[in-house]
């Protein structure tokens, strides 16, 4: 891989994806599940702690990759894992 030009945010945005990834095959989810299963399922709510704490990964990150909510209940949802 040629490493010119690419910057710090893309190489842990791939590697908060692979975590992803590896969460997903863990708890026999599939891609599809992303979008089809509701917003605040366990399993999307266990990868997004998993990052949390694991990660520098923001909290719009994670909503965004793992469609866990609207943006609207983002700051519900900050409130929630700041307990």
């Amino acid at each position: 891989m040629d490493w010119e030009g690419v910057d710090l945010k893309e190489l842990n945005a791939l590697a908060w994806e692979r975590i992803v990834q590896a969460e997903m095959k863990r708890l026999a989810e599939k891609d599809a599940d992303v979008t089809g299963d509701t917003k605040g399922a366990d399993w999307k709510v266990t990868i997004a702690k998993r990052l949390k704490k694991e990660t520098p990964a923001s909290y719009l990150w994670i909503v965004k990759v793992i469609k866990l909510l609207s943006n609207l209940n983002l700051i519900f949802w900050m409130v929630y894992f700041a307990a």
